[in-house]
């Protein structure tokens, strides 16, 4: 079943369509792609030597720049303006993703996945 683009994944569709007032007023967020959430907790439910233990999925900080950004890479025809505004980075230490990323790498990944590959797996049904 496709359910389309809601939430997070809905405004990335927006700045691929242009519309960067849907952006605009977006906070500073962190990212996790979705494959990455379901390896975790397949990690949960089938790892032997996890137990009883609450896992923090978040991979890094980023700005929806950084996402206009990233979609301009691979669709260099596509005119993706105005530019989203420029904001910081949160840069809050979260100190259990580190153990979150060490599950990844039990469960055979290298660590987590980038936010360019995220966001170009959200948006290839869109091209």
């Amino acid at each position: 079943m496709n359910q389309g683009h809601p939430s997070t994944s809905g405004l990335i569709e927006a700045i691929y369509e242009g519309n960067m007032e849907a952006a605009s007023g977006a906070a500073r967020y962190f990212y996790v792609d979705v494959q990455d959430t379901a390896r975790l907790r397949a990690a949960a439910l089938l790892h032997p030597r996890m137990e009883n233990e609450r896992i923090f999925a978040y991979a890094a900080p980023y700005t929806w720049r950084d996402i206009q950004t990233t979609l301009a890479k691979p669709y260099p025809d596509r005119i993706f303006a105005p530019q989203v505004e420029a904001s910081r980075l949160d840069r809050s230490d979260i100190e259990l993703s580190a153990k979150a990323e060490y599950w990844l790498q039990e469960m055979g990944r290298t660590g987590w996945a980038s936010l360019e590959d995220s966001v170009l797996a959200n948006t290839r049904d869109l091209a």
